[in-house]
C-alpha cells in the first residue's frame, strides 16, 4: 500500500504547497479567533452557532480549511505522511507567531523561546524522515 513515490513532484512545487497548506490552516485559525471574539457573552450554544454562521469570516474559515484539505491530500499522494506533516508544522509555527500580532495578542519571551525549541525539534525530526 505504501509505494515509495518520493521525487514525483518538483521541490519548488512541494515547497509552495507546504507553505500554502500552512497558510490556509493558520489563516483559518486566525479567522476563528476573530469570530470567537465577536460572540455575545455569556455564550449560549444556539445563539453562538447562529452568530458564527452569520459572521462574514465564517466563509473564509470554511474556504481555508477546504483548500488546506485539498492541498494536504495532493501532498500525501507524492510524499510520506511524516515528511509532509513535519514540514507543514514548521511553517505553521512561524506563521502563528506572526498572526498573534494581527489579532492584537502579545507573545512573551518564554513563548518565543518555546517556538524556537519546537522549531529546532521539528527540523531535527525532519532530517530523520
Amino acid at each position: 500500500m505504501s509505494a515509495d513515490v518520493r521525487g514525483s513532484m518538483p521541490f519548488a512545487l512541494k515547497a509552495f504547497l507546504i507553505v500554502l497548506n500552512a497558510f490556509c490552516i493558520v489563516t483559518g485559525q486566525a479567522l476563528m479567533g476573530v469570530m470567537a471574539r465577536s460572540l455575545t457573552q455569556p455564550l449560549e450554544p444556539v445563539r453562538a452557532m447562529r452568530e458564527l454562521i452569520a459572521h462574514p469570516a465564517s466563509y473564509g474559515f470554511v474556504g481555508c480549511y477546504l483548500a488546506s484539505t485539498f492541498v494536504y491530500l495532493t501532498l500525501l499522494r507524492s510524499f510520506p505522511l511524516a515528511e509532509v506533516t513535519l514540514s507543514i508544522l514548521v511553517v505553521m509555527i512561524l506563521m502563528t507567531g506572526f498572526y498573534t500580532y494581527w489579532l492584537g495578542d502579545q507573545m512573551s519571551v518564554r513563548q518565543w523561546v518555546g517556538v524556537i525549541v519546537i522549531l529546532i525539534g521539528v527540523i531535527l525530526l525532519q532530517g530523520r524522515s
